[in-house]
């Protein structure tokens, strides 16, 4: 109920009633008809006194009944008011509608029955009430309304009556109807603060309800502060709906605006609390029944009455915090909302969506890239055990930021920590195996990597996304580590799994038809690669995939479909790497084919369509080589020297060091055979019976050309002389014009080579060079050493070798090997890291391994020959069985023994005899190093069975023999075979080709040869 209405008025007029009855006094009862006139006046003055008009009814019914017996009119307007009155008072105790309905009924009468009674206005009032409580608004208005307009109702009451309209107005569906009250109340609360906040109160919501949003812009400075209107429930909620509201529609400015005047529930409560402990107070200082206590009264009812709704509802502050920061999230204010979340969570921890804000946090971190936070909260909510709905996801993104940041150690911590620990959701499991796999496929990790994916497709065969990303990297890995046959057996139940319907189908038909080749099945590779273009014949593969079509069918001699292949590679790629394998092996197939012409067009238009993003040293160096073999050298130092101008200043052109260490060895070759040429001729011409003897004396001629002045002629000369009978006889019947012909041709020869001289293209290239020159300096530096085939002034600092080629590091630190290891290492880790797919990235990072595996021979510590073991292990990883010689599976396999662990000796230098690519000296070595570890193992009969098939099946090897001989000797000794130990001794003594090996010295120091 809006309130009780009684004004101190009602309580005089009530006083009237006093001597309305006529007869003697009678004691007080309980019951009305047994008192006396006099005595239930004074029972109806002292409730109504009271206010107490429920109690009074019974009293006031038989006093109406009194005076109707004796047909007196007077008061019974009091009466009537009186007795409406008890049905309001009713109502409020008992909150039943028909008491309000009898009392609408009760005051209805009264304003028709006494339309100009001294208690209308005070009716009026009470009637609106009833109506406003029956939630009948527009009678409810219609009827203050009569108050307001009565010219005789007071300005304060008017001001009262006001309120009383927009309150009920704001109740209504439409409380835009009110806008005139409430614009008047706004207007004439000028110096009154909190009368002008409650009618902008009003005014914003009237606005609201027209969807005139702008026109409330200007009330908002008088909706801050602790104003009493401020903090009424009903406007907060209004508040938080219209926020809603405006941030469904996108009015995201606004909507901001009303989350942020929205009071918190806490301050709610205490503002109330305050006021009704205050109002308590004031009311303790105020007559009982006066009007001013009805009014403190009623104030505090309603106070007290908004306390227990606020209270009633759960705490709304977090969800309006929550809402203006999804306001600035949707805005785009990112920086805010981060804030916003990250606040949020700190302050509610215990909030049910306290992972969300957390999780909402992170995310404003990542979009705006800040770094720290993006980190913290992300190690804050993958620390929280029981955060689960996120955690997926956020350890993807923090994954990903680790390997944007470069961190990579954090990354693979944090990747293998969640695969190893089990993937809580399978498509996050799936992406983190895949940058888990590209990580290890970049660090070269390829057993890792075929290790780590074989164990998570086995222990996730329930999350099919993660099984399939593991089986397809397994195998993949496999691949790359030159392990065809595993790796095709992978790809082969991969593809019976899922055929076509995976997103690594494609490439898992295609590197199938790899593995097949690479296991050296050219039929059945030609097939499959075949089928992968029937299959994808807009693959971006394709054009790779034609590119070993041509290789097959060159390898099988048909040239033409060879062509055909590498013809349609360019086709099907923009890939200038396969591009380029494809023209240069169209180039050697024409050679081959004899067209020369058409050898030549090939690359010679290659480079003049790609320019300089073309591979043009290779192209020149294959175009200078073309023409070697055409026995046109000086070409072929001028193709060198064009190749040198394009690429020798480009630390990453690396055909240029190719081209460059081939050009400083053949030079000087053909100069020095063109003038041994010469020279010889010239003897010949001068010297008739030594002519005779090196045209006719064939041990003349052997004992010549087997010398060192002999060994230096031109070898097509030397053919000629030895070779060539035609040649002889011609040159026995005329030897002057023929010498003198020969000599005339290797002049030119030498004047045709003159131009090429090394000092004067590394002139030339010095001078024609753009920008810095010390890539190029560091590489005539290297040509220049090469050249005089001794140490040479280095002027150069350790920061400028390191912006070198990886070729000139290479050499650089095998130069500083010996007397520097530790900066020869910390060279090649420079090479390795600015150029990964360097062509010489075996050697480098064989020799960082042969570096470690000396010092650890210079230091024979554990830690040392661990240290060797483990760089051994990267050359492997890398390379696999691709590795030339299985010069890093040697080594390992001798580390292993020297740590004791032959076990696994074994099966690394087991493998080296299984592999046919590595027939001669590297399974002599292997033979050796198994009968070594057998020996330690104290297996004397198989370390005895190694070192015999090694003396009997790789006799040609003189050192890897004499140290067999030296160590079977041991085994029979240990094995008490005295005779036999004595018999190998006999042996031992008729080898006089091994006496300057090691071997031999050992056993002439161990026994007695």
């Amino acid at each position: 109920m809006a309130g009780f209405r009684s004004k101190i008025f009602t309580y005089l007029a009530a006083l009237l009633i006093a001597g309305t009855l006529a007869g003697q006094s009678t004691p007080t009862t309980a019951n009305p008809e047994e008192l006396g006139d006099q005595s239930l006046n004074e029972q109806v003055i002292k409730l109504v006194g009271e206010n107490e008009f429920l109690q009074a009814r019974p009293f006031l019914l038989e006093m109406k009944k009194r005076m109707e017996e004796q047909d007196n009119k007077e008061n019974m307007e009091a009466i009537a008011f009186f007795l409406a009155s008890a049905h309001l008072q009713e109502y409020q105790e008992t909150e039943k509608e028909e008491s309000l309905q009898n009392a609408v009924k009760a005051f209805e009468e009264y304003i028709e029955k006494y339309p100009s009674g001294p208690r209308k206005i005070i009716a009026l009032l009470n009637l609106g009430d009833a109506y406003s409580d029956l939630k009948q608004y527009g009678k409810a208005i219609t009827t203050y309304t009569q108050i307001y307009n009565n010219p005789r109702t007071s300005g304060s009451v008017r001001n009262d009556i006001r309120r009383v309209i927009a309150k009920t107005y704001l109740k209504t569906d439409k409380p835009e109807a009110g806008m005139p009250y409430f614009m008047e109340a706004y207007e004439q609360a000028i110096l009154d603060e909190e009368a002008k906040a409650e009618a902008a109160t009003w005014l914003l919501q009237a606005y609201l309800s027209k969807g005139d949003i702008d026109a409330i812009l200007p009330y908002f400075n008088d909706l801050t502060g602790k104003k009493a209107a401020l903090y009424n429930p009903k406007f907060n909620v209004t508040l938080i709906k219209a926020g809603d509201q405006l941030f469904e529609s996108g009015n995201y400015d606004f909507a901001i605006l009303f989350y942020a005047i929205v009071k918190k529930k806490q301050d709610i409560v205490a503002f109330y609390e305050q006021a009704v402990q205050q109002l308590k107070t004031a009311l303790d200082y105020k007559a009982p029944g006066s009007e001013e206590a009805i009014s403190i009264e009623k104030r505090l009812r309603e106070a007290e009455a908004n306390l227990k709704a606020v209270k009633g509802i759960r705490d709304y502050d977090a969800d309006v915090r929550w809402r203006s920061a999804r306001v600035l999230l949707e805005s785009e204010r990112t920086w805010e909302a981060l804030w916003s979340f990250y606040n949020l969570m700190l302050d509610y921890p215990e909030h049910e969506q306290a992972e969300e804000f957390l999780f909402l946090a992170f995310s404003q971190a990542r979009e705006v890239k800040d770094d720290f936070m993006l980190e913290k909260l992300a190690k804050d909510y993958l620390g929280r055990d029981e955060y689960k709905k996120y955690q997926g996801q956020i350890t993807l993104d923090l994954a990903s930021y680790y390997q944007e940041q470069g961190q990579e150690q954090e990354f693979y911590d944090l990747a293998t920590r969640y695969l190893d620990e089990g993937p809580e959701q399978d498509e996050v499991g799936a992406q983190l195996a895949n940058l888990l796999a590209i990580f290890l496929l970049e660090k070269e990790r390829y057993a890792e990597l075929s290790e780590r994916m074989e164990r998570y497709s086995k222990a996730y065969s329930n999350l099919d996304a993660t099984q399939e990303s593991a089986r397809y990297w397994r195998s993949l890995g496999l691949t790359i580590a030159a392990d065809y046959n595993r790796a095709l057996e992978s790809f082969n139940e991969f593809i019976d799994e899922y055929g076509g319907s995976s997103m690594f189908s494609e490439d898992a038909y295609y590197r199938r038809a790899i593995c097949v080749y690479g296991a050296q099945n050219a039929q059945e590779a030609y097939s499959l690669f075949a089928d992968f273009v029937e299959r994808y014949p807009n693959s971006k593969r394709r054009g790779e995939a034609e590119l070993y079509l041509g290789d097959i069918m060159r390898e099988k001699n048909d040239m033409d479909s060879a062509l055909e292949h590498y013809k349609k590679v360019e086709d099907f790629t923009d890939n200038l790497t396969f591009i380029t394998k494809a023209t240069f092996a169209i180039s050697e197939v024409y050679e081959m084919k004899q067209n020369d012409e058409e050898a030549v067009k090939a690359l010679v238009s290659y480079i003049d369509r790609y320019g300089d993003d073309a591979e043009l040293g290779e192209a020149y160096l294959r175009l200078g080589r073309f023409e070697e073999r055409q026995g046109r050298i000086a070409e072929r130092f001028k193709y060198n020297s064009l190749g040198l101008q394009a690429t020798a200043n480009d630390p990453t052109r690396y055909a240029a060091d190719q081209i460059l260490l081939e050009y400083v060895k053949d030079y000087p070759i053909y100069v020095t055979n063109y003038e041994a040429a010469i020279d010889l001729i010239e003897s010949l011409l001068d010297d008739a019976a030594y002519r005779d003897s090196i045209i006719k004396d064939r041990a003349a001629q052997y004992k010549f050309f087997q010398s060192d002045e002999g060994q230096k002629v031109d070898p097509n000369l030397t053919q000629k002389i030895v070779r060539d009978r035609d040649f002889r006889k011609k040159l026995t019947a005329n030897p002057e014009n023929i010498l003198s012909g020969l000599r005339s041709d290797y002049n030119e020869k030498l004047d045709q080579l003159a131009p090429y001289k090394p000092e004067l293209i590394f002139s030339k290239l010095l001078a024609e060079a753009t920008g810095s020159t010390t890539v190029l300096e560091l590489r005539i530096a290297m040509g220049r050493e090469k050249l005089t085939d001794s140490d040479m002034l280095f002027p150069f600092t350790e920061e400028q070798v390191k912006s070198a080629s990886p070729a000139v590091m290479l050499w650089r630190a095998k130069k500083l090997m010996t007397m520097n290891p530790a900066q020869a290492n910390a060279l090649l880790e420079v090479s390795l890291e600015k150029h990964p797919y360097a062509p010489n990235r075996y050697e480098t990072m064989l020799t960082m391994a042969e570096i470690a595996k000396g010092q650890a021979e210079g230091n024979p510590s554990k830690e040392n020959w661990e240290n060797a073991l483990s760089h051994y292990e990267r050359v492997i990883e890398r390379f696999g069985m691709r590795a030339e010689n299985g010069t890093p599976f040697l080594a390992k396999g001798e580390i292993l023994i020297k740590l004791e662990r032959e076990e696994e000796a074994l099966k690394v230098l087991s493998d080296i005899l299984r592999n046919p690519e590595w027939r001669g000296r590297p399974q002599a070595e292997a033979h050796l190093h198994l009968g070594v570890a057998y020996y330690n193992m104290q297996s004397y009969a198989q370390a005895h069975g190694f070192f015999e098939r090694l003396m009997l099946g790789f006799a040609g090897f003189r050192d890897e023999v004499a140290l067999a001989y030296y160590w079977d000797l041991k085994t029979l000794e240990s094995m008490n075979e005295s005779e036999s130990v004595n018999q190998l001794l006999s042996e031992v003594r008729t080898r006089d080709d091994l006496k300057d090996t090691k071997g031999y010295r050992l056993i002439e120091e161990n026994y007695a040869l």
